[in-house]
């Protein structure tokens, strides 16, 4: 009985080592077969890269909006702490200057066209910012100041406490916060972390000459395009650069610098052509050239362009400036109702609804911001505000009063920065039902 046992087990024993070593061999004969159809390339006509053609002026804590003829597919930024994207609607998004410094924007239109820019941010300058865009010729809304009364003033504080509510509930609809490797993709944000796409995985090719040199520099991006899908691809430090996939664009990377250094880019497409790149990320200057910046759009490259359809891109011009005086409110209305508004840097003016036609802004810092605010007929503007030291609450009395409208409204759309929050007309007082 012991010796049937101990056969038995020998037996189990043997049948398994036997599947083991199958698998094994099928594993390594895949592995095999794998290698066998990768071909190493110098071949430069297999990538093209898109090129940031435009460049674009913006100051810090300014915003500036753009309309595109067609829905935006998605947005790529290379440094968020730079500037931001925001799309507030289908076909228009506004770009945000957070701090000093360069970075490049990529556009996809869902017609297909492109638009590559190249973004300066600086500190606020009173003079015009600089572009190569067009400004729309369409109709702007006009604010018209009205004295604030006893009744606005009580109606003020209600509404200030219903918004800020709502601001700081659990449930507050907010937009996405766009970040490195992520973009705005029908509708929402995508993250393309390397553990959730497979093109990023097992992949790690050794000891293999560069086919291309390239250079990136600091806090920048570059777009690069396949002639063929992209089947596997490997960075070798992303420390010092990192990749983005888009889940809807097979061909297509985008390498974002990080810090400087170098390490080397492995692309192996569809038919086994494997393209190593050699990428170097430039060291930080020690000042930033706002004039040299713009006009050196394109950055040193040996990689032909890629031919894409130029997007027709347009910016509302800002034609309107309104000083405001430090923590006084004051009130502004307009003809039409209003859908969406957004203020560039809440830190220096907060905006709180006054109707469906009317806006408390209240100065809180010195400085200048942009307020962008659209009617029910979807007409946009951009205005700047100035909150100065010293500019007291002025004299109002030859003001036609605020006339508070009390009929109820639609929900209003109220941007800070890039978080958006839902406020309704009229608000609802905090703790009462």
């Amino acid at each position: 009985m012991q010796n049937r046992k101990i056969s038995w087990t020998k037996y189990i024993c043997a049948i398994v080592v036997t599947i083991i070593s199958l698998t094994s061999f099928k594993k390594n004969m895949v592995c095999a077969a794998d290698n066998d159809l990768i071909r190493p390339s110098t071949d430069t006509t297999l990538i093209r890269e898109l090129k940031f053609t435009s460049k674009l002026n913006i100051n810090v804590s300014q915003a500036r909006l753009f309309h595109m003829n067609c829905r935006v597919a998605r947005t790529s930024i290379s440094d968020y702490h730079v500037a931001e994207v925001v799309v507030v609607s289908e076909n228009e998004f506004f770009l945000l200057g957070k701090s000093p410094g360069v970075s490049n924007v990529m556009l996809w239109g869902e017609d297909g066209s492109t638009l590559g820019i190249r973004l300066s941010v600086k500190e606020s300058s009173t003079k015009d910012q600089e572009t190569s865009l067009t400004f729309t010729n369409t109709p702007s809304i006009k604010l018209q100041e009205r004295r604030v009364t006893t009744e606005a003033l009580a109606d003020f504080k209600k509404s200030r406490a219903a918004m800020n509510a709502v601001r700081h509930s659990e449930d507050s609809e907010r937009r996405w916060n766009l970040r490195p490797g992520e973009a705005y993709e029908s509708g929402r944000a995508i993250k393309s972390a390397p553990e959730e796409d497979p093109r990023l995985i097992d992949f790690n090719p050794q000891n293999l000459e560069p086919s291309l040199n390239i250079s990136i520099e600091p806090s920048t991006s570059r777009i690069f395009w396949m002639l063929k899908p992209i089947k596997k691809i490997h960075v070798g430090d992303s420390k010092i650069v990192e990749l983005a996939l888009f889940p809807a664009i097979e061909k297509s990377f985008v390498l974002l610098s990080r810090k400087p250094g170098k390490t080397n880019l492995a692309v192996l497409d569809d038919d086994g052509n494997l393209i190593n790149i050699d990428v170097q990320v430039k060291e930080h200057s020690s000042s930033i050239d706002t004039k040299k910046n713009l006009s050196t759009v394109q950055q040193e490259s040996w990689i032909p362009p890629i031919e894409t359809k130029n997007m027709d891109l347009q910016e509302d011009k800002t034609d309107q400036t309104i000083l405001l005086p430090l923590s006084h409110p004051t009130v502004f209305c307009s003809n039409e109702k209003f859908i969406r508004t957004c203020i560039a840097d809440p830190r220096i003016v907060e905006i709180v609804p006054a109707g469906n036609k009317a806006v408390y802004l209240i100065g809180k810092a010195v400085g200048e911001t942009t307020l962008l605010i659209w009617d029910e007929y979807q007409t946009s503007s951009s205005l700047r505000l100035s909150v100065k030291n010293g500019h007291a609450a002025r004299e109002k009395s030859a003001l036609p009063p605020f006339s508070l409208s009390r009929e109820p409204g639609e929900e209003i759309e109220f941007w800070s920065s890039s978080r958006k929050d839902v406020q309704a007309w009229p608000p609802a007082v905090p703790g009462k039902k």
